[in-house]
């Protein structure tokens, strides 16, 4: 439903862009020749889609010059995925084609042109969805501004009857508001139809209760109209229509944004089962709790040495020349965390399970960290000991020497120790991988939360290099 929602708001901004540059042109010259508009919208949509495929085309090639060349670097590729959209649009502009779709179909092709895959290339996408996603934020804010700031100039003169009859200024948003969703509503029971069809189940299938509740729901989750809002701000520069006229088109349109705000806050809670909902999640948490408390056994299992882990003997617990063993205890500690993020949405016996072995690697990780600070402690007072024996403005003693070669010992042993911790996390990780296979093959967890725990798992390898 996501993808079938952003593909539909992909859609019709891009179509919708095109007829309105058509009415504000036809607005601009007073004529309108029907011969001539197709004509108009004709080029500017599949002359910017072939535009947008060539100049795709390009663009990958740019894209993989610079890969192959070895000079990518997120940052580089941060800003040309940031100027190319620009370039694109400005050199459709000038070609007198349209530029958005332009936009659209350049980034279609390059997403879709192979590519290489790589832990360089997957760190860069990462970033740059970070960037995409924090533009899209800042973007969408800004619209919300506009949009509180010209709800109190506009209001006033709607209510005041300035802007026409207030009842059919109201009536007119609240049609468009119901032609808006109803259309939505239709493409995605259009579409989920299709999917069963192709799955093999009957369209009827999309046509039960249940399933019209969640399309409904979805279609009310929708697109809110910032396009709309920006377009109809636009009209004043372009000089098409009266100042009189674009307020009651910005008020018609800021109305429906509102009128949507308030039916995905209040219908789709209303819509969606929120009981079954809470089982499945509930059943999905019981399964991730599952897999830490296997994950946290097979470390145990694996922790070498005394074996100090396993017994809770405390002998080597934290002393810094057993390296492995503290690097255990640690990465163990850190799916703990994991745990108790997970008790509060499990079922009893899972949150039980859980804060058993939160205990147990509670008590590992205390006497570990405080076996650790009384080495510190000690190395301190045998650094200040050994400091004091040789005569005032005396050189540097033997003791001196022994002292610091001490204090440096047990920071080289902490160094070691945190980087044994990126080994056995990444043995973890790979146990964790295996462990997800085998409940997905079990049956205990479906293919779309197996798919969610490895992209997880996929990403934290990613921070190891």
């Amino acid at each position: 439903h996501e993808a079938l929602l952003k593909g539909e708001a992909l859609f019709n901004d891009v179509t919708g862009t095109v007829i309105f540059q058509c009415c504000v042109t036809l607005l601009a010259t007073g004529a309108f020749s029907l011969v001539h508009a197709g004509e108009e919208f004709a080029l500017d949509l599949f002359g910017g889609f072939a535009g947008g495929l060539v100049m795709g085309v390009l663009a990958w090639g740019l894209l993989e010059l610079i890969r192959r060349t070895g000079l990518d670097t997120p940052t580089l590729h941060v800003m040309l995925e940031l100027l190319l959209p620009f370039v694109i649009y400005l050199t459709a502009k000038s070609l007198h084609i349209g530029a958005v779709i332009a936009v659209v179909a350049a980034g279609l092709v390059m997403s879709l042109l192979p590519q290489r895959h790589t832990v360089a290339t997957a760190r860069t996408k990462l970033q740059a969805a970070g960037v995409w996603q924090t533009l899209e934020f800042v973007l969408n804010g800004i619209i919300f501004v506009i949009l509180g700031m010209q709800l109190p100039r506009l209001l006033a003169p709607a209510a005041e009857g300035s802007l026409g009859d207030p009842a059919a200024l109201l009536g007119a948003v609240a049609v468009l508001t119901v032609v808006l969703e109803g259309v939505r509503f239709l493409w995605l029971l259009a579409m989920d139809a299709l999917a069963a069809a192709r799955a093999g189940r009957a369209a009827a299938s999309c046509l039960t209760p249940q399933a019209l509740r969640g399309t409904l729901a979805v279609a009310f989750a929708g697109a809110k109209g910032g396009i709309t809002l920006s377009l109809m701000l636009t009209l004043t520069a372009a000089g098409a229509l009266s100042a009189a006229d674009r307020s009651m088109l910005v008020s018609v349109a800021s109305g429906m944004i509102v009128l949507t705000l308030v039916l995905a806050d209040f219908a789709v809670p209303a819509l969606v089962p929120s009981k079954r909902s809470a089982a499945r999640s509930r059943d999905r948490v019981d399964a991730e709790v599952s897999l830490i408390l296997e994950v946290i056994a097979s470390i145990r299992a694996d922790a070498p040495f005394t074996g100090a882990v396993r017994a809770g003997e405390e002998a080597s617990a934290g002393a810094p020349a057993t390296i492995d063993e503290p690097a255990t205890v640690i990465v163990m500690h850190r799916y703990a965390e994991i745990l108790e993020d997970l008790v509060p949405a499990a079922s009893a016996a899972a949150a039980a399970r859980a804060r058993a072995e939160i205990a147990r690697v509670g008590d590992l990780y205390d006497r570990m960290d405080a076996l650790s600070r009384a080495a510190a402690q000690w190395d301190g007072e045998t650094e200040d000991d050994e400091a004091g024996e040789g005569p005032v403005g005396a050189g540097p003693s033997d003791a001196d020497a022994d002292a610091v070669g001490g204090l440096t010992g047990y920071f080289q042993a902490l160094r070691a120790t945190y980087e044994a911790v990126e080994d056995v996390r990444s043995q973890a990780l790979a146990r964790e991988l295996q462990l997800i296979k085998q409940m997905r093959e079990a049956g205990v967890i479906d293919a779309a939360h197996a798919k969610e725990l490895r992209n997880d798992v996929y990403i934290q390898q990613l921070t190891l290099d």
